[in-house]
């Protein structure tokens, strides 16, 4: 059998109804990674206990409504037909796009309430956020979420247990979140290096938003999507926009920058 054969049950324990899946479990780990890192971030910036953790109750919970309603974009017929099981994202199913751009909405509602700046804290929960991120994938790798197109590659995923989320089984896939794992340890290692470097504040967000997006532009060819427009899948329709949106900010940063070190001058 071609590539690196998966036959690991996504569920870790059964009692009765009730499940324990690896999704959930990593999901679990990220998080709580994501907010141990952020909270040590965060209080360097001065921030109190209740808005660290207010930001990161805001951020999740606009980051797992958007989540699922990008996942249930793509399959509308079925969620049509079984809106229940909107609610069952311990299963899998979690759209990375929608939990970025919730989760950041969520932040930034939170931080406009109490009258905080968006672009230090966003700069604080750039490495959480990658970590976080690359922690979480391990779920979709054995849950076989977010599967690849079939390759005939000596690294491609096959997945074999009958659990497995892939309808390919026994067919060999690009290890698709695999590559996301190793495109984001890349830039990981890259804005660690960058950190306290940057100017102005909320570059290093931008330059996050920069360096993932191209990574799901190009990848995502590797990934097994239906088109939406000219070829492109709406991972990559997202992708484009959000390039846009971080280039158009990052102008309007430098151009802010720019203009007050000329009026001190």
């Amino acid at each position: 059998m071609i590539g690196i054969v998966i036959d690991i049950d996504p569920v870790v324990l059964r009692l009765g109804p009730f499940t324990v899946r690896w999704f959930g479990l990593t999901l679990a780990l990220a998080l709580a990674l994501g907010l141990y890192l952020w909270r040590r971030a965060a209080r360097r910036l001065g921030m109190t206990s209740d808005d660290v953790y207010g930001v990161a109750f805001w951020a999740l919970a606009g980051g797992i409504v958007m989540s699922r309603l990008f996942h249930a974009f793509d399959d509308l017929d079925y969620f049509w037909r079984h809106p229940a099981d909107l609610l069952a994202i311990y299963e899998g199913g979690l759209s990375m796009w929608g939990g970025l751009i919730g989760g950041l909405l969520g932040s930034w509602l939170y931080l406009r309430r109490q009258h905080l700046p968006l672009a230090p804290a966003a700069d604080a929960a750039t490495l959480p956020l990658l970590a976080a991120q690359i922690v979480g994938r391990l779920g979709y790798v054995i849950n076989g979420d977010a599967y690849g197109r079939i390759a005939d590659l000596p690294w491609a995923f096959t997945y074999i247990h009958p659990e497995a989320m892939v309808p390919m089984l026994g067919v060999p896939t690009h290890p698709y979140p695999a590559y996301e794992m190793a495109w984001n340890l890349v830039g990981l290692a890259l804005l660690w290096r960058l950190r306290g470097r940057l100017r102005p504040r909320g570059a290093l967000f931008l330059d996050y938003a920069l360096v993932y997006s191209l990574g799901r532009l190009v990848l995502s060819y590797t990934r097994q999507n239906d088109s939406l427009f000219l070829g492109l899948a709406t991972d990559q329709w997202v992708a484009l926009l959000v390039l846009a949106a971080a280039a158009l900010c990052y102008l309007r940063l430098r151009c802010k920058a720019a203009a007050t070190v000329a009026t001190q001058t």
